[in-house]
């Protein structure tokens, strides 16, 4: 029993790590009196982190150094840079003090590529349409 109550506790430890690193690095101010635009820019802020996170966990398995969010973000992503279209290309330069850490960063994106063929779909299931019971709410619930 104390063996599993020690594996919660370090799953929740784990999870209050990842919403402090997501407040410190992110930090999606939810100001807006719209209910659909907080919503709207706290996924926006979670997909940010998401890919913030994969990120930096390819190019610390790459480079075998450990980034916290915050720090990658400031030594590796926010780099001086400039974006030209030429040739309709668009092409990205940054300052030379971070063009190693975007090479590797660079390879890791390589490394994502979508393999040439999807599987068929499947195409629609069909299911009997069930009524939902009497206690259901009838009105719309937004569920994140």
């Amino acid at each position: 029993m104390a063996r599993r109550r020690l594996s919660v506790t370090v799953s929740e430890a784990r999870q209050e790590d990842r919403i402090g690193e997501f407040q410190q690095a992110i930090g999606a101010h939810l100001s807006h009196d719209d209910f659909y635009a907080n919503e709207a820019l706290l996924r926006l802020s979670l997909l940010a982190f998401n890919l913030a996170s994969m990120l930096r966990i390819e190019y610390e398995a790459e480079a075998g150094s450990c980034f916290d969010l915050a720090r990658f973000q400031r030594d590796v992503l926010k780099a001086g840079g400039r974006v030209v279209k030429h040739a309709r290309r668009l092409v990205l330069t940054v300052a030379r003090v971070v063009v190693p850490f975007w090479r590797r960063l660079i390879d890791c994106l390589r490394r994502w590529q979508l393999p040439d063929r999807f599987p068929a779909p499947r195409g629609p299931r069909t299911r009997t349409w069930r009524p939902p019971p009497r206690h259901a709410y009838l009105h719309e619930v937004r569920r994140l």
